[in-house]
């Protein structure tokens, strides 16, 4: 399936999407350092299903343009926010991976009448209430990230995904480092995403959120340990969690028919956003 591609201009900065198929309005938000190709063939298959799905190159990565000065989570909402204005949408289904999940919940919490349903996946609340992921881990995964893109991303896809995975799914981490490298981000851009990240909390609003969530967290998620989406779930009014075992962060690459099956109950194509 060919997407339609455009742009809209936010803070000085070029913000790239693309939309796929017709039907009922679905914006996914991608996480950390990690530009939309990474979705891979799922945008072209939830438009089969009945959705207009909607991907975003968030500021600082892939297609879209680098910013002069610094941003916060509640910035990318806004961002979201253009591009559903730029293409009339008055409101969607929102899913959000990892950083993407935090743009998510800004922009439910900033823009409550633009989000009918959230789909939070392998995300947490940030300062306050969030569950960090071990030392070691960090500086495993963010030091020495380096040199040629593709091969960068093959050390981070692996540092990222289950064990089990990791051990029998050679071929779709090579296609997940190829795709994760494309229009690779500059370390300055890098940073500025990071600080966002790193100042980003929803804890002390979560009670504000209103609509259906469903959130879906691996157990074994390394990045955002799956306490985070333990959290988000008790402080989210009516909120339900799936975990899935022995799954890392990106749930998408290592369990796409679960994630897809569960988003396809949760997010009917019959009835919603508009």
């Amino acid at each position: 399936m060919i997407p339609y591609e455009g742009q809209i201009a936010r803070d000085g900065a070029n913000i790239a999407y693309w939309v796929y198929g017709e039907g009922v309005p679905l914006l996914l938000l991608m996480g950390l350092a990690t530009p939309a190709e990474s979705w891979g063939p799922l945008p072209g298959i939830l438009a089969r299903q009945g959705y207009q799905v909607i991907v975003v190159d968030n500021r600082d990565c892939g297609k879209s343009g680098e910013c002069a000065e610094g941003y916060t989570m509640a910035d990318m909402a806004d961002d979201a926010v253009a591009i559903l204005d730029s293409l009339s949408i008055q409101s969607a289904y929102v899913l959000g991976i990892s950083m993407g999940g935090f743009i998510a919940q800004e922009l439910v919490l900033n823009h409550p009448e633009r989000v009918e349903r959230l789909l939070l996946v392998s995300t947490g609340p940030g300062i306050g209430g969030g569950v960090a992921a071990e030392e070691s881990f960090l500086m495993e995964i963010f030091v020495g990230i380096s040199g040629d893109p593709v091969e960068a991303q093959r050390k981070v896809v692996r540092l990222l995904v289950g064990s089990e995975f990791r051990e029998s799914a050679e071929d779709l981490l090579e296609v997940a480092a190829t795709h994760r490298s494309v229009n690779s981000q500059t370390p300055a851009g890098f940073l500025r995403q990071l600080q966002a990240v790193v100042e980003f909390s929803s804890w002390d609003r979560l009670h504000e959120i209103k609509i259906p969530v469903l959130l879906l967290h691996g157990d074994a998620d390394p990045l955002v340990p799956v306490g985070n989406g333990v959290n988000l779930a008790e402080r989210i009014e009516g909120a339900e969690l799936r975990i899935f075992e022995g799954a890392g962060h990106l749930l998408p690459l290592e369990r796409p028919a679960e994630v897809i099956t569960a988003l396809v109950e949760f997010l009917p194509v019959t009835q919603g956003a508009k």
